[in-house]
């Protein structure tokens, strides 16, 4: 697993600041269901066998305001 995070934060006064970022996150070796099924009946037999092959991306940009006292 891979983790990505660029974040920018400005302290508008000693009580609030205002986070902007950009965050990733992937995994692999994942067993996802459509490795799984074939999409027509070849392979019926097939699922027995478990392919981890599969991988994920979650991404996506944020952003937040803060006050703290």
């Amino acid at each position: 697993m891979s983790l990505l995070d660029l974040r920018l934060t400005y302290q508008k006064s000693s009580w609030w600041n205002a986070k902007f970022g950009y965050r990733e996150m992937a995994a692999t070796s994942i067993a996802l269901t459509t490795n799984q099924i074939s999409p027509d009946s070849r392979g019926l037999g097939d699922f027995a066998l478990i392919h981890s092959n599969g991988s994920l991306i979650l991404h996506g940009a944020y952003a937040g305001v803060e006050f703290a006292r």
